[in-house]
């Protein structure tokens, strides 16, 4: 079965009002998962958004640092790079991260979160969503719904 690339089309929410859901899902599943920031910043408000993201209690996991000996243990790793040092199954690129089909192809499912609003975002999307189709990648594209859930289509 060949691997998943889910597009998830964000306007007008930032990924890290998405991801608790997605990754408690991901979570739910079973499943490990390794969340690709493009910096230091995004990766720290995402880590803050993972901690009080229900209430009474928060999503398990970590962030590369200066000690990555505990990733290992984290069933959801944060960190700059795609490196999946916890052994996951799914990769999400968020907030402009790169990603690329080839690396893509190597988990399980992945997943590109970008702002539709972004001319930039729009493109590197587009950019993958052939790339992945060249690589015969199992595409699924995720919009907002009206009622706040999301609409699949692809």
């Amino acid at each position: 079965m060949p691997a998943e690339l889910w597009f998830y089309h964000l306007e007008g929410a930032r990924s890290e009002e998405i991801l608790p859901d997605l990754l408690q899902k991901t979570l739910d599943r079973g499943w490990r998962a390794a969340v690709r920031a493009p910096d230091a910043e995004a990766a720290e408000r995402i880590d803050a958004a993972l901690w009080t993201a229900g209430d009474a209690s928060f999503i398990p996991h970590g962030r590369a640092g200066p000690d990555d000996e505990t990733a290992k243990r984290q069933p959801i790793w944060i960190s700059t790079d795609d490196r999946a040092p916890n052994g996951a199954d799914f990769l999400i690129a968020v907030d402009g991260a790169p990603l690329e089909a080839k690396r893509a192809a190597e988990f399980r499912r992945a997943a590109y979160l970008f702002d539709a609003r972004d001319e930039a975002a729009r493109t590197a999307a587009r950019e993958l969503w052939k790339s992945a189709s060249d690589q015969g990648l199992e595409m699924t594209y995720w919009t907002r719904a009206s009622g706040g859930g999301w609409s699949k289509s692809g």
